[in-house]
């Protein structure tokens, strides 16, 4: 099967737009660097390292605040494409609440890392060079609460995302339509073939 060509039986349903795939995924990508360059810094001792892995960190957390509200924009201007016709009302509001929450999670984590940073006497620069406004007085003791509070918002966090990995695939491999392969990029792999009778024709949403 040619991978890249849209399989006969999504036919007729469309995908989010290009730049709310390209978002999505750059967010995953800059969470996952996030989380890894954190926990390699707590496995290391030479300094420099340490540094540079907690800098990768910042730079992640501020990446996902702008493809945050990026996204926000390209889904008020260019809506969302909706596949879960056929769900109770109750699920697809269930399912809505919870994106909302992701979004308020994924922009107030880093927004407490920056105010950790500044508690700490240390100022945020996006991309190491353009200096940010300091959001917290500089205060050893709320610093440390601070920090206490984004390493319980980052569980929090990772709760969500396991709820809305599930999710995807409850859509894809229980309900079978297309919320999971519309969010997927263009020349993804083919997903397993569904019922085409499953399936709806899209509605676009703005939300």
């Amino acid at each position: 099967m040619n991978t890249t060509a849209t399989p006969s039986f999504y036919r007729g349903l469309k995908k989010h737009h290009p730049l709310t795939i390209a978002l999505h995924w750059g967010t995953v990508l800059c969470v996952v660097i996030a989380v890894c360059s954190i926990l390699f810094r707590e496995a290391i001792g030479d300094k420099f390292w340490r540094i540079l892995l907690l800098e990768t960190h910042r730079q992640c957390g501020l990446l996902v605040m702008l493809g945050v509200a990026a996204r926000l924009y390209v889904r008020q201007r260019h809506g969302m494409e909706n596949h879960m016709q056929g769900m109770h009302p109750l699920m697809q509001l269930a399912a809505k609440a919870a994106h909302w929450m992701l979004y308020a999670a994924l922009v107030a984590l880093p927004l407490l890392g920056w105010a950790a940073t500044n508690a700490h006497n240390v100022g945020v620069r996006l991309f190491g060079a353009i200096p940010l406004p300091w959001i917290s007085e500089v205060d050893s003791e709320w610093a440390d609460t601070l920090t206490d509070y984004h390493s319980l918002g980052a569980w929090a966090l990772l709760a969500m995302v396991v709820m809305h990995v599930g999710a995807a695939l409850f859509h894809h491999f229980i309900r079978r339509d297309a919320v999971l392969w519309a969010m997927l990029p263009e020349k993804a792999p083919s997903l397993p073939q569904i019922s085409p009778s499953a399936l709806r024709n899209g509605n676009r949403i703005s939300e």
